[in-house]
């Protein structure tokens, strides 16, 4: 029995062949399909999850900012050492100092996702923020422990300066990690 004769008996076997081997590939591709949907999930799974570690770091910044800013403001504004020992409390150096450490335990977050103009912002303020905000910290912590310091006025007006100014840079990094929020790849 040659092929032709056994097709013309039994037409119905094509049928079931082509539907067979039309479904082994529709599960190979499908398969296919779903295994690179599962990778670009993944993927896009850890790029949402570090925009958000990012957006976190740069809110801490911010925080960090305000109550630094506001912390400078009320000794620049004292008149006397027992008013500036009056904004200098224990409950200022526990809050900033655990915001401080918080912030410097992070500060690799924004070199993760290795976007150029993250890293220019960042670059340009914090390393000129963070010695100032630790003479800060150290005034506060010298105050607590006795009344017998002197803080420089000068340093304290660049803070407030530098402040201001990073107010501006960390919203621009905040609307910069909207941008790369919206562009995955």
């Amino acid at each position: 029995m040659d092929w032709a004769t056994f097709f013309k008996d039994y037409p119905a076997v094509i049928t079931v062949v082509s539907g067979v081997v039309l479904a082994i590939l529709g599960y190979i591709v499908g398969r296919w399909n779903t295994v690179e949907n599962r990778q670009f999930s993944r993927r896009a799974a850890i790029h949402d999850m570090r925009i958000r570690e990012s957006r976190e770091y740069v809110d801490k910044w911010n925080n960090l900012i305000f109550i630094i800013n506001d912390i400078n403001s009320k000794v620049l504004m004292a008149t006397s050492i027992k008013d500036i020992s009056q904004v200098l409390d224990q409950e200022s150096s526990i809050q900033l100092d655990l915001l401080l450490k918080d912030v410097q335990k992070q500060m690799d977050i924004l070199h993760i996702l290795n976007d150029e103009e993250l890293l220019v912002w960042h670059n340009k303020f914090v390393p000129n923020l963070l010695p100032l905000i630790r003479y800060l910290h150290e005034s506060i912590n010298s105050n607590n422990q006795n009344n017998d310091f002197v803080i420089d006025k000068d340093k304290l007006m660049a803070l407030s300066k530098l402040c201001t100014i990073s107010v501006v840079a960390f919203a621009r990094m905040k609307y910069r990690l909207d941008e790369l929020a919206q562009t995955f790849k």
